[in-house]
């Protein structure tokens, strides 16, 4: 089992779609880093998997569970 998978994540603000379709998949164990341009979307992902912001599609699993519209306290709760 995954420790953390994210399918077809989605942010958007408004009119403006900062994350498009992002798919990860983390294993125990795995080190993992995030990279890119200015205005790529990091911290949009980022703030996304804390629960910052809600997403406009797609699902997030955190050890099978699935988190995806769960606040940020329930969240850190999960692990």
């Amino acid at each position: 089992m995954a420790l953390l998978e994210v399918s077809d994540l989605s942010i958007v603000y408004g009119r403006n779609r900062a994350v498009r379709q992002v798919n990860l998949r983390i294993e125990p164990g795995e080190i993992v880093t995030v990279l890119g341009a200015n205005g790529a979307g990091k911290t949009s992902l980022l703030r996304g998997l804390q629960g910052v912001v809600r997403p406009a599609g797609g699902r997030i699993l955190l050890k099978g569970l699935d988190i995806t519209y769960a606040n940020s306290s329930r969240r850190w709760k999960a692990g």
